[in-house]
């Protein structure tokens, strides 16, 4: 069996293969489809979460205006 990086085998002790482990930053892009026919995980769970997510420069103004607040006379 030929060697691909970020794949990795082990065997059972008969020799068979009993698990595959796949690099997801290698293989994302054919691995992540398969997983989501299987039900392993859903589709959109990472969109969901980075939909929550607070933009850079939304934060930024947050930051700037508590900042404001600050009583500079200490």
């Amino acid at each position: 069996m030929a060697r691909i990086a970020g794949i990795t085998t082990e065997k059972d002790s008969k020799g068979k293969i009993s698990k595959v482990t796949f690099d997801l930053k290698k293989h994302r892009a054919e691995i992540m489809p398969l997983l989501i026919k299987l039900g392993a995980i859903e589709e959109d769970d990472f969109e969901k979460e980075w939909k929550k997510a607070e933009s850079v420069s939304d934060s930024l103004e947050k930051l700037k205006s508590e900042i404001k607040k600050w009583d500079w006379k200490a």
